[in-house]
């Protein structure tokens, strides 16, 4: 009798479980797969590399090529906000390079051609170019001073200087702005941190 009851026992369980295997529920990891959301697609996910390029020039003050907003960001706020900061980069870059030409002329006591500006400052060697665009780069963040004094570019020279007037540049670069360039700038970084933290929601939404 205990054998017909096991025997009777094991039926029901075999039953059961075939009843569960054709419900489409075997496992309750088969159960979540089946209601799972639908993976981004192909075109989807090439865009995301797309925006999060275009979050990463931006990070890296790169001005962003038109094709990328024109293309990739449908929103048409957005893109324009992608054109606003390759308009300020570009006004920026110009206002801080113009500065950089006459620290970098100071510090390396070389003549300084831009005052007129002279076709003699293109003649000067490459390692000043790097150094003004270098210090010109540096200036587009809000760190810059924390940037320049780590810089192996920069660090002899604020070390050489630290006892001289321009010893204090790199200090100065954002407090000596005139009014205009200050709201500028001001307006600048605003954008930046809004405009990363936008795109980098719509990369999410896309994959989603």
């Amino acid at each position: 009798m205990k054998y017909s009851l096991l025997k009777k026992s094991a039926a029901c369980l075999l039953a059961a479980a075939l009843s569960f295997a054709v419900s489409g529920c075997a496992s309750p990891r088969q159960a979540s797969d089946n209601c799972a959301s639908p993976s981004p697609s192909l075109d989807d996910l090439y865009k995301i590399e797309k925006v999060n390029e275009i979050r990463d020039k931006i990070i890296g003050r790169e001005t962003v090529e038109s094709d990328y907003y024109l293309y990739y960001i449908p929103d048409s706020q957005l893109a324009d906000m992608v054109k606003e900061y390759n308009k300020l980069t570009a006004e920026m870059t110009y206002y801080f390079n113009r500065m950089s030409i006459g620290i970098c002329a100071a510090l390396l006591n070389i003549e300084d051609t831009t005052n007129p500006p002279s076709y003699a400052h293109a003649a000067l060697p490459k390692e000043v170019h790097e150094m003004e665009a270098r210090m010109t780069h540096l200036a587009l963040y809000e760190n810059c001073d924390e940037l320049y004094r780590t810089d192996p570019l920069f660090m002899e020279h604020l070390t050489i200087e630290a006892g001289g007037s321009y010893g204090m540049w790199a200090y100065r670069m954002h407090d000596n702005l005139d009014a205009g360039a200050q709201q500028t700038l001001t307006k600048y970084f605003e954008l930046i941190e809004q405009l990363t933290s936008a795109l980098s929601g719509y990369a999410l939404s896309l994959s989603e």
